[in-house]
């Protein structure tokens, strides 16, 4: 069996698997452990160039790990621009 025939397959499901893990939609709504869950956070980042993103990453109240990317809008306020769900390998 040729390596191309192997390797289409695994990325076929790895595609699966982390597509099935993302929130989907424009901009998902912020949970609780959200940075901007009840509203904008009061500290505002001055430093950081307007368009950069940044990651926060949060638990559940099921003990499950989530991880949030976050844009900076010209107004320094942040826009949730996804969801994932981090799914670690079982033992």
């Amino acid at each position: 069996m040729r390596a191309t025939n192997i390797r289409i397959p695994a990325l076929l499901m790895v595609a699966v698997t982390l597509g099935s893990c993302t929130t989907t939609g424009p901009n998902p709504d912020p949970v609780p452990g959200s940075l901007i869950y009840g509203g904008q956070p009061s500290e505002q980042l001055t430093k950081a160039p307007v368009g950069s993103t940044l990651t926060h990453r949060f638990y559940d109240d099921f003990a499950q790990e989530w991880e949030e990317l976050y844009r900076i809008r010209p107004d320094r306020s942040l826009t949730l621009v996804r969801r994932t769900r981090i799914n670690y390998p079982q033992d």
